[in-house]
């Protein structure tokens, strides 16, 4: 039977448990994206397809939020497998980051209906860049208390994924940046940074041994 041990940390259940509730957290967050499609209007005098085709922004902004979700949870689905165990900061940092996913909606509805201004742009990439730095955040308490990772992950995994999270925000910190000045070139690079960030670590740098324990 699972216990809480004698200095408060949690064990594998309460880590089970926070990953099942993330996992739900990010598949309501998926989902609400596609709520915001609608069949359009058709004007006099326009066809389906003209109205269809109007309609775009809607549909670049869904495939890059899908995209930013997803990277999510590989990210979070990668990081669970590595610990042992949880506390108290590490529960709190996840419900912001979960409070953080939850938000993604509703930057891409306001992009998809105002695709050319600043301001969606700005708060769409704003959001994104927040929750790439709660993972890092994240990963900087694990990294402190190692006594919630498992044993004998390799060094090289662990350097890889500092290296991932350290890129990751500094890039989407970047991203907003851009994002003042074209809206378009926010937005293809929120998914081109999506799709990189979605390849495994062996992707990044294949050559390391990944065989030295980290303790």
């Amino acid at each position: 039977m699972d216990v809480d041990d004698d200095d408060g940390l949690s064990t594998h259940f309460e880590v089970g448990r926070t990953a099942a509730f993330s996992d739900a957290v990010i598949a309501i967050a998926a989902t609400l994206l596609v709520l915001d499609l609608r069949p359009p209007h058709i004007a006099p005098g326009q066809t389906l397809g003209r109205a269809l085709a109007v309609q775009w922004p809607s549909y670049v902004a869904l495939v890059s939020s899908f995209l930013v979700i997803g990277l999510i949870w590989i990210h979070h689905h990668r990081l669970f497998r590595l610990l042992d165990r949880a506390d108290h900061t590490l529960l709190n940092l996840n419900l912001l980051l979960m409070l953080a996913v939850l938000i993604v909606p509703f930057p891409t509805a306001l992009l998809a209906e105002y695709p050319y201004e600043r301001v969606s742009a700005v708060f769409y990439t704003s959001v994104v860049a927040a929750n790439a730095l709660l993972f890092m955040l994240i990963w900087a308490h694990v990294r402190r208390q190692e006594r919630l990772l498992q044993p004998g992950i390799p060094a090289v995994v662990m350097r890889l994924i500092g290296l991932q999270y350290r890129i990751g925000v500094t890039t989407y910190l970047v991203l907003v940046v851009v994002s003042f000045v074209s809206v378009h070139a926010s937005i293809a690079g929120n998914i081109l940074v999506a799709v990189f960030f979605a390849l495994p670590l062996n992707a990044i740098k294949r050559r390391e041994p990944l065989d030295r324990p980290t303790r």
